[in-house]
């Protein structure tokens, strides 16, 4: 005799038959397994914390969904389009999601889902702390049509980003979870390429894909891989500026879609990311890109009416004085040679530099901080704390910027004023880190500058000694990546960099100038998964001499 479906009941399972009609309701299927087991499709017995299915056979037990957000099989096997229902409950109805019929499998669903109401509210970008659409809505629909897109969308809701750390250490790539990301990541890269070869692959799925491309290999590391998927996109939004502009000239129909602020906006923020990695190419693109950010600028108000006002005319006044400075940094260093210092080391620039390029810049950053006031009182008001996160994480954005760009403009003397700036970036981190309720930091990856890059600019720019301390007790306590940054790596090089500077040292507040070690290079292999830090440090006591300092740091080892 055939065994009996699972979800029957012990009696019909054992052979009874009978004109009774058999009732689900008394014994119905089990739908609350674990996530591995659902996409092995096989019962789970709902073991916790790790079903004992999976560890019988010595697999990673993906764990349990709530139940609001858990998907039935039924529902997987309906062949009818659904609604998209964002987390983010203040946004419309967005748009119908792909039927199962565009899904290989179950699994591909799933992960799909994942994303529509889990991933998408967690990824963000500057325009993003204030009520951006792009990854809820905007990514979604362009899924709806776009098998790359609907690939890339998969692989990304496959990551697990409240555990970052471990996918990074463990590599296991027996895990259903990883094993589906990189099998979507790959479908999405080939089916990128033929869309291409047709030529069916209009502008601006292509700067969308490549965003997405971009994320999926942050949060794996690769983060050479993640620049350049960067730079190509926001090449492709320069290139769409310039076609718009020849339209409009010629007052032409526009021959591409509309190009979302959002997307614009999400790029600038990434491309201050790529730069700050030490993203460096032609004097020319760089000079190219920093017209850009400065036609994209409106002029600064007195006083700034919203939160995304201020974080957008942010946004462009950091990338500008990005660009600006590596075109500095060219002159410097050849475009090919090894010698290059990383942009969070701060610009060190020659005395022959344009004092009043400089003096643009700093107006700039000091002004915003001016019009930004009014806003900030408001969030830190009772009235508005509903604001606080959003408005806090902006000021974080301010205050990396200014103290990046003001560690190159002042010398060591005059750069010690930054002592309460830098006081407030820790301040503030922490203070977000440990809010009630949902924190900026609930997943341990996101592809935002949130604390990561401010605190490292703390640590890195600057040679306060007590506030460097700090930076590595914060990050030794957390295993988090934002973007192209993560704490692990930085927290070690910063280290070791202390490690060095402070032999001899007693009481002073910051390292004396003879005694600074500059990292020149950090050259990655993640083969290995390890980083050769390179840097030059003075020889106390005297004005020229240097020694080459270098040291290898392992990404999947705590200490």
């Amino acid at each position: 005799m055939a065994a009996a479906p699972s979800g029957i009941g012990n009696a019909q399972a054992a052979g009874q038959v009978g004109p009774k009609k058999r009732s689900r309701a008394k014994a119905p299927k089990v739908r609350t397994g674990c996530l591995t087991c659902k996409i092995r499709r096989v019962k789970c017995d709902e073991g916790k914390p790790a079903c004992k299915r999976c560890v019988r056979f010595g697999i990673a037990c993906d764990g349990y969904l709530q139940t609001k957000q858990e998907i039935s099989t039924i529902e997987w096997k309906r062949n009818v389009q659904r609604i998209i229902e964002p987390k983010q409950s203040a946004l419309a109805v967005l748009c119908r999601s792909p039927s199962t019929s565009q899904f290989t499998d179950d699994g591909e669903f799933y992960y799909f889902q994942l994303f529509s109401s889990q991933t998408a509210p967690q990824l963000s970008s500057c325009t993003q702390w204030t009520e951006s659409q792009l990854w809820s809505q905007i990514v979604l629909q362009a899924s709806e049509t776009e098998p790359c897109i609907r690939h890339a969308v998969i692989a990304i809701g496959a990551l697990d980003f409240k555990d970052w750390s471990s996918w990074v250490r463990r590599q296991d790539m027996t895990n259903p979870r990883r094993q589906v990301a990189y099998r979507e990541y790959h479908r999405a890269i080939l089916s990128l390429k033929q869309g291409i070869v047709e030529n069916r692959i209009d502008l601006r799925t292509r700067v969308l894909v490549t965003l997405l491309f971009a994320c999926f290999e942050c949060f794996d590391g690769n983060n050479d891989e993640a620049v350049s998927q960067i730079v190509a996109g926001t090449e492709m939004v320069g290139e769409y500026l310039r076609v718009k502009a020849t339209e409009e000239r010629s007052h032409a129909t526009y021959a591409c879609p509309r190009l979302e602020e959002s997307i614009y906006m999400t790029f600038a923020v990434a491309e201050v990311q790529a730069m700050a990695y030490g993203a460096r190419k032609s004097n020319e693109w760089h000079v190219e890109r920093m017209n850009n950010s400065r036609a994209a600028m409106k002029p600064l108000p007195t006083q700034f009416s919203t939160l995304q006002e201020a974080a957008q005319s942010l946004a462009l006044i950091i990338l500008g004085s990005c660009h600006w400075w590596l075109t500095r940094k060219n002159s410097l260093f050849s475009p090919s040679g090894g010698n290059f210092v990383t942009l969070v080391e701060g610009p060190p620039l020659p005395s022959e530099s344009p004092i009043s390029q400089l003096s643009v810049f700093m107006t700039e950053y000091e002004q915003w901080n001016v019009a930004f006031k009014a806003v900030w009182r408001r969030a830190k008001t009772p009235q508005g704390k509903g604001l606080f996160k959003r408005t806090a994480l902006v000021r974080l954005f301010w205050l990396s910027g200014y103290l990046w760009f003001a560690s190159g403009v002042s010398n060591s003397q005059v750069s010690r004023r930054f002592t309460r700036e830098l006081e407030e970036v820790i301040h503030l981190s922490t203070t977000l880190m440990e809010l009630p309720g949902e924190s900026v930091i609930d997943t341990s990856f996101c592809f935002d500058t949130r604390v990561v890059l401010p605190l490292t600019t703390v640590g890195f720019a600057y040679r306060h000694r007590a506030c460097r301390r700090r930076v590595i007790e914060i990050f030794s306590k957390m295993s988090r990546r934002e973007g192209l940054w993560d704490t692990i790596l930085t927290r070690k090089v910063i280290a070791w960099v202390a490690q060095l500077e402070e032999v001899g040292l007693t009481d002073e507040d910051y390292v004396p100038d003879d005694a600074v070690l500059r990292v020149t290079s950090m050259d990655s292999d993640t083969s290995t998964r390890s980083t050769l830090v390179r840097g030059v440090q003075r020889v106390r006591g005297t004005k020229s001499r240097t020694i080459l300092r270098e040291t290898v740091i392992y990404w999947d080892r705590t200490t």
